[in-house]
This record gives C-alpha cells, sequence and structure tokens, in this order.
C-alpha cells in the first residue's frame, strides 16, 4: 500500500534510510533534522518497508517542481516493484519532477517513468588548492550569484539550501568547495575528472531544456 507519511513515521524511516544508506547514517540525522519536508511510504503488512521524499524547490521562471530524493526499499523487500509504486504516485500529483540518479545503471531505471537526461555537468581544471580556501557561510552571496549567471534554467536555492549545500559538500561528501579570487571551484568527492564535459548529472519530466549543474570553474 503506498500512503503518504506521518511524523510518527520518522523512526520507520530513519530505520530505512540506515539500512539502505549505511555509509550516510550521520547525514541522515541532519536531513531529517534539517530538510525532511514530505514523503511517500510504502506499507506492507503493516510495515513500512520502503520510501521516496519529495522536496519542494521553484524553478528561476517561478514554476514548482519536486525534487526526488532518498528512494529506497528495504534490501529484503526488493523486487518487488515498491520503488516503481512510489515513483507512479509522486508522478501523478506533480507535473515537474527532478533527481538525481546515484548510480549509471538508473538513468535507464528511471527512464522507463518519462524521466529525460536533461541536467548536465562541465569539470574544467582547477588552480592548485593552496591558492583557494573553502567557502564559508558569508560567501553565500557570491555563490548564488555566480550560479544565477551560470545556470540556467535552474532551481532556486535558498540560503537554507545554501546552508545545506556546504555542510553537504564539507561534512558528508568528502569534497569541497572553494573560493580562489573571483571564481568559485565545486567538487564532489574522488573520481571526478577535470577534463571531462557534459557528463549526465539528473533527469527530470516537465523540462524541456537543458541545463547544467554541477560546474566546476577554472
Amino acid at each position: 500500500m503506498v500512503r503518504y507519511a506521518r511524523d510518527d513515521d520518522i523512526p520507520a524511516m530513519k530505520m530505512i534510510w540506515n539500512a539502505c544508506f549505511p555509509r550516510d547514517i550521520e547525514y541522515g540525522e541532519f536531513f531529517f533534522r534539517e530538510l525532511y519536508s514530505k514523503a511517500v511510504l510504502f506499507e506492507q503488512d503493516g510495515k513500512v518497508t520502503g520510501m521516496l521524499h519529495m522536496l519542494p524547490f521553484t524553478r528561476d521562471d517561478g514554476e514548482s517542481v519536486t525534487y526526488i530524493y532518498g528512494v529506497s526499499v528495504l534490501p529484503e523487500h526488493r523486487g518487488n516493484g515498491q520503488s516503481a509504486a512510489l515513483i507512479k504516485e509522486v508522478l501523478r500529483t506533480n507535473t515537474i519532477c527532478v533527481l538525481i540518479p546515484a548510480e549509471p545503471w538508473l538513468f535507464g531505471f528511471y527512464g522507463n517513468f518519462g524521466f529525460k537526461t536533461v541536467f548536465f555537468r562541465h569539470n574544467f581544471t582547477t588552480p592548485p588548492l593552496n591558492t583557494a580556501r573553502k567557502a564559508k557561510k558569508a560567501d553565500i552571496p557570491f555563490l548564488r550569484d555566480i550560479y544565477a549567471k551560470s545556470v540556467t534554467p535552474r532551481l532556486e536555492r535558498t540560503d537554507r539550501h545554501w546552508e545545506h549545500y556546504l555542510n553537504d559538500v564539507f561534512i558528508f561528501s568528502g569534497g569541497y568547495a572553494v573560493i580562489s579570487g573571483e571564481r568559485v571551484i565545486e567538487a564532489f568527492g574522488d573520481g571526478m575528472s577535470p577534463t571531462m564535459t557534459n557528463i549526465p548529472y539528473g533527469m527530470a519530466t516537465g523540462w524541456k531544456e537543458k541545463s547544467y549543474l554541477g560546474l566546476m570553474y577554472d
């Protein structure tokens, strides 16, 4: 059975998070404390076995956007269509949805539901890190300005979103976001090639234009 989450479902959702994302338990506590908004659940025999989070955003043209996040099903309940049921419920009630597949194979999975790859990432060579510094909360206006000039169409980010971004990159992702002079350099963990461009990054429904996210500035 698919249903929307209640406040008393948070312990069950945390249990699913910890089982499905064991390397991100600390971030899960941060997420439920600072970012949790709305979720769709799959319940089987009275037990919550799957979840999908719906984070509200606004596009730069004023359109409402639902960011699908943390799609997860307990390991022992996978393979019987729970993720598909959750996704279909969200698409039934939301026109513009975006998500970032966690693994390359998920681009094909989400494509089965009408999602198209419309977000891409450009990476460029960065200066040595000893010439740069980590971004901090006071830099949010500068980061917002760079983002507005460089990404279109885009999801609008509030100060709360930017604070989350800085926390996510620095504390939980093992990456960094630094400022060097008038330039911003973003990175998200290991394994990013500084010479690759047009890297598939995110998918959406109801989003016709291509866009660029997760830019790394030279």
